[in-house]
């Protein structure tokens, strides 16, 4: 038999639990609680408050039964985070006392008479016992913190939303000048029926969301477990989207930067671990900041209010279904809230159909139908009215009237200021919200493309399915369809189009597409020509010969140019769209057979054919983005007879980055059906790249690089030319990291090429541009390939020139070894004009780190002969005790580069010889001075304070003189 000790301390922890989820994580008092407990988790908050409350609980004799059900729904309301919420802002009185908050209390009081029995006093005794535990826990010990870290205008603000919040729970609970509460018979329902209701229909909804459909090559439908195909996505938390501006910072000076595609974002240009972007300069401004990445269980528990945006086929709706099965199966045992799914469009028919309808009722009705039998309206209101439920909305995109969009989005708003204790997620495509987006209460979240983990876990999962392949094939068969399908990453990243490649790849026996376009060509035959084919099932009211693959490049030619058109198009202009085909097409009778044929292609592309998608009443779109570029790509070779007609028809569309991949898929099929074209590409595209404006080289690079992967057939000039071109452009580390990513079969010219112009570049004592290709070989995985040609080419280069340019022995340093003398000639000064010239801002923590680590394996017993940097620092140890009047870097923002696990410099210091603990305490002298601006918590693994103050630093420390010794004893004095 459990004891009332043990249901204290359990109902305790579920109580602290749902009161901090959502607070600590997502609510408006994130940063709040952060402040105030800075460095501490969220599961020792949780512990603090758990413990609290176990007190309060267990201390006070009455945890009867009832009381114990009452806190037990308690845990699973809204209550608890909105009480958390007050707690954080309201001080505990000097007598002890705590703040009401009479619509708190009001809807606490409720909740209570309805588990327990009608008295208010008993039950504002119990509010305001968990009231002064969390009081306790989340103000009162951090009152100082808080009041630091809470501007008064930022706390006026907060406690203006809960005050109106608490007004809204006093309409609700209260009623107010003689107005009854709005909940006033859905309140009075007993708990037994209540917690019978919400189990049954959790029951019945769990058994409807448990299963999703899949179809195989064979078109034939299965039913796989949700949870067993489902690939536990990652949500991030949007803080700005504002996309690149096109400038960059290198060093301290401004320069003009090559202004970037509008899909790409600075995450798409970094590389390494901290490097910065191309030209390894610093992006200034403009750009999209993310953070707080949550998992689907966290968006259950964690958000109040959610906008969950993703891009078509990128599987919102089956995280609609996963959420709300895992809610169900909590629901149906008693430990949840029950999930309310609605989808939009069927909301929008309703209201076709009865234009006063409200929201409210229609979920009611909505609910009803789902379990197929009649809910109570008065149990639903209950459960919105305490927090009880979660309401998801699932497709805003898809309804395309603006004017409808935005009374959908004061309906969830209305609904939302009603019941404010009610979770909410509404899902959209990215594409579109900000037209009709819901108020900022709504915490806006990307859903993340897969990654190539995933992808491969999907892969398996789906293989498992629907080809019933044994376990012990399963991962070999996903590597083999994970290296034929490299060269369209971006395309597994999608569930949609990853399912298609799926089916192909398992149609063809592990054969797939040699290249990108003709993967879509495919991919949009498998979906648009053949799956009705396979399933036989015939459309007998087409034209007879009518080919659907004819008529959408005319389709996607006129719809791809015009933005309001690649939203969605009406079904007039579709028809006429398609009777002024019919009418080129046919000779006899064109008006009226155009006019009769055109409404069943219509039916035909916009039902059957998955061609075109119902994007709302009268409106249609292409099912997938990837589509529309790949008809637009087949229209734009009918138009053009040469390549040089192709190339100056989306010469434009390149420069501005809006016709990147459907030129691409364009040059890509005009290869393959004509080889000798691949010569006239490739000069095209150097042609190209060469006359590109400052700023479109970024674009024109982009779709240089990609033209490398089907012009495989072109000539080895060919290939070095492009790459050349590109180099000549843009030339940096991240644009040759993508050169070696090419799959392009010429792989021996493209790394001749590379390494001849590094060579060259440092051949004429361009430091700057070399030591961005030196830092970027240190990062990349798996350069050796391509270092040990850079080496060839540097090795066959006079050595002279390095005893004149300090910079440059530098980089011979990192590329050969060599050179280490003259490189710690200018000692620390070296890195110091690598930061404030070219920006080189990882350049200190990579070669310090280096330094330590050769400097331990010779005080282990290597030969430092075979250890460059020990050489190097050794050197620059000397340099820096020869010059008493050298100073140290200033600080600089670093690249986390940490020392291995368990190194202790201190050993280092101590242990070594004279010579090496001198070299030692020397680099971290310097690490210790660029890591003052350091994020807290991080010391590359090493304590470096304790290891410039003990005895033999100290020691060594009489040996420098002048600002480099005060700077050093000042830094160990201030650490102690």
């Amino acid at each position: 038999m459990i004891t009332a000790s043990a249901l204290a301390q359990s109902i305790g922890s579920r109580l602290a639990w749902a009161g901090l989820a959502r607070v600590f994580d997502e609510g408006r008092f994130a940063l709040l609680i952060r402040g105030a407990y800075k460095g501490t988790t969220r599961a020792t908050v949780v512990d603090r408050l758990a413990k609290e409350l176990e007190r309060a609980i267990g201390n006070s004799g009455d945890l009867t039964e009832p009381v114990g059900a009452f806190l037990e729904a308690l845990s699973q309301s809204g209550l608890m985070a909105s009480m958390c919420e007050a707690a954080a802002l309201y001080p505990l009185e000097v007598s002890g006392s705590v703040h009401v908050h009479e619509g708190q209390l009001a809807a606490f009081i409720a909740l209570y008479k309805q588990y327990v029995k009608d008295d208010e006093a008993a039950a504002r005794n119990w509010y305001e016992r968990i009231a002064r535990a969390l009081a306790t826990v989340l103000y009162r010990s951090n009152r100082k913190e808080l009041s630091q870290f809470v501007d008064e205008a930022s706390q006026r603000e907060m406690m203006a939303r809960l005050n109106e919040i608490d007004r809204r729970l006093q309409d609700l609970f209260v009623g107010q000048k003689g107005k009854p509460a709005e909940l006033a018979d859905a309140t009075r329902i007993g708990s037994a029926e209540i917690e019978a209701e919400v189990r049954e229909v959790a029951n019945r909804l769990h058994t409807r969301y448990a299963e999703v459909p899949v179809y195989g090559p064979d078109m034939r439908q299965r039913w796989a477990d949700i949870e067993e195909i489902f690939i536990p996505c990652k949500l991030r938390r949007q803080r700005a989207t504002e996309w690149l501006s096109g400038s960059f910072k290198l060093g301290s000076n401004w320069a003009s930067f090559p202004k970037l595609p509008t899909h790409m974002r600075i995450s798409d240009f970094t590389w390494g671990t901290g490097t910065t972007a191309i030209l390894s300069g610093v992006f200034s401004e403009n750009f999209a900041v993310h953070d707080t990445l949550l998992a689907p269980e966290d968006l259950e528990t964690h958000v109040n209010r959610a906008v969950v945006l993703g891009n078509p086929g990128g599987g919102k709706s089956t995280l609609v279904q996963y959420v709300a099965f895992r809610l169900c199966k909590l629901a149906r045992d008693g430990k949840g809230r029950l999930p309310i799914v609605v989808t939009i469009r069927d909301y929008e028919k309703a209201l076709d159909r009865r234009s006063s309808l409200t929201l409210e009722e229609f979920i009611v009705e909505c609910l009803g139908t789902a379990v197929t039998r009649p809910v109570s309206s008065a149990v639903v209101r209950n459960l919105l009215g305490f927090g009880r439920a979660v309401l998801i909305f699932d497709g805003l995109d898809e309804i395309m009237n603006l004017g409808r969009r935005n009374r959908f989005v004061d309906d969830v708003r209305v609904l939302c200021d009603a019941y404010p204790l009610c979770p909410a997620i509404v899902t959209s495509r990215v594409v579109g919200y900000e037209r009709a987006p819901l108020p900022k209460s709504f915490a806006v979240y990307e859903l993340q493309e897969l990654t190539l983990e995933q992808s491969q876990q999907y892969f398996r999962k789906l293989t498992s399915v629907i080809n019933d392949v044994p376990q012990s094939n399963l991962d070999k068969e996903s590597a083999d369809f994970t290296s034929k399908t490299a060269r369209a990453s971006d395309l597994v990243s999608n569930p949609l189009m990853l399912a298609l490649m799926t089916w192909l790849y398992h149609e063809r026996r592990g054969e797939m597409p040699a290249t990108r376009a003709r993967l879509y060509r495919a991919c949009a035959e498998l979906l648009f020509e053949q799956w009705d084919k396979r399933r036989n099932i015939d459309y007998p009211g087409l034209p007879e010969s009518f080919e659907v693959s004819r008529l959408l490049p005319a389709l996607a030619w006129e719809i791809f140019r015009n933005e309001n058109l690649s939203a969605s198009v009406e079904r007039e202009w579709l028809r006429s769209s398609i009777e002024a085909f019919l009418r080129k097409e046919y000779d006899k009778d064109r008006e009226n057979r155009a006019r009769k044929d055109a409404g069943a292609i219509i039916e035909f592309i916009t039902g059957r054919a998955w061609v075109l998608t119902d994007a709302g009443p009268g409106l249609y779109r292409f099912t997938h983005r990837t589509f529309l570029e790949y008809f637009f790509s087949r229209s734009l070779n009918d138009r053009a007879e040469l390549v040089s007609e192709l190339f100056e028809l989306v010469k434009a569309g390149v420069y501005d980055g809006t016709w990147i991949v459907p030129a691409g898929l364009a040059l890509d099929e005009r290869v393959a059906s004509r080889t000798p074209a691949a010569e006239q590409v490739a000069s095209s595209i150097c042609q190209l790249i060469d006359e590109a404006p400052q700023e479109a080289k970024g674009t024109a690079v982009s779709f240089g690089v990609d033209a490398l992967e089907y012009l495989s057939g072109a000539s080895e000039a060919g290939v070095r030319a492009i790459v050349s071109a590109i180099l000549r452009a843009v030339p940096t580390g991240p644009t040759a990291e993508a050169l070696l990513r090419s799959s392009n079969k010429r792989r021996t010219v493209l790394l001749d090429t590379l390494a001849s112009f590094i060579a060259g570049k440092l051949g004429n004592r361009e430091g700057e541009v070399t030591g961005h290709f030196a830092d970027w070989l240190e990062f990349l995985p798996g350069s050796t390939e391509i270092r040990e040609a850079v080496q060839k080419k540097l090795r066959a280069l006079p050595s002279t020139y390095a005893d004149e340019d300090v910079t440059l022995a530098k980089i011979r340093l990192d590329l050969l070894g060599s050179h280490y003398q003259e490189a710690a000639r200018n000692g620390v000064g070296l890195w110091d004009s690598a930061i404030r010239i070219y920006g080189r801002v990882n350049a200190v923590a990579v070669d310090v780190c280096k330094c330590l680590e050769q400097l331990r394996a010779v005080a282990a017993g290597t030969d430092v002969e075979t250890l460059p940097y020990a050489k190097f620092a050794v050197a620059l140890s000397k340099a820096v005790e020869a010059e008493s009047g050298m100073a140290f870097l200033p600080p600089a923002p670093l690249a986390d580069r940490k020392l291995p696990e368990g190194f202790s410099l201190t050993d280092l210091i101590e242990e070594s010889s004279e010579e090496i603990g001198f070299a030692a305490l020397v680099c971290a002298a310097i690490l210790r001075d660029v890591a003052e601006v350091y994020p807290e918590g991080h010391s590359f693994g090493v304590d470096l304070a304790a290891s410039l103050a003990n005895a033999r630093s100290q020691m060594f420390l009489s040996r420098l003189g002048g600002p480099t010794r005060r700077i050093v004893k000042a830094r160990t004095k201030s650490d102690k």
